[in-house]
C-alpha cells in the first residue's frame, strides 16, 4: 500500500517527495488527491527530477525531515513505480494499491 498523497522518487535507493515548503517534516495535507493524480504526479514528478539532475551536473538538490538543505550525486533515479515492478519480479503476484489519505479528517463515507 501507497498512501502518500505526494510523489515521490528513490535516490540511490533512499525516498525523497514532493513537498510544499511549508510542509517539510509535516503532513502532506494536499486536498483531493486520487489515485490517478498521484500518479501522473509521480510521472511528472521523475521528469522534473531528471531535468534538473542533467542541468545540475548529476546532483539533486533537496531538503530533508529536518529541513537541512542537501545535494545528492545521482546515481540511480528510479520512480515508486519502478521501485515495486522490480519487487513483482522477486514477488510474482504482488498488487501494488495507491490509496492516498489525508490524516486529519475521515474519509467520505
Amino acid at each position: 500500500l501507497n498512501l502518500r498523497q505526494e510523489p515521490d522518487v528513490y535516490v540511490n535507493g533512499d525516498p525523497i517527495c514532493a513537498r510544499p515548503p511549508n510542509k517539510i517534516g509535516e503532513y502532506a495535507e494536499l486536498g483531493a488527491i486520487t489515485r490517478d493524480i498521484q500518479k501522473a504526479n509521480e510521472e511528472e514528478f521523475l521528469k522534473v527530477c531528471e531535468k534538473r539532475k542533467t542541468e545540475n551536473g548529476g546532483k539533486l538538490k533537496a531538503v530533508d525531515i529536518n529541513k537541512k538543505e542537501l545535494e545528492i550525486e545521482v546515481k540511480e533515479l528510479k520512480s515508486l513505480s519502478q521501485v515495486i515492478e522490480g519487487v513483482k519480479e522477486k514477488f510474482p503476484g504482488l498488487v501494488h494499491w495507491r490509496v492516498p489519505i489525508c490524516n486529519s479528517a475521515a474519509p467520505l463515507a
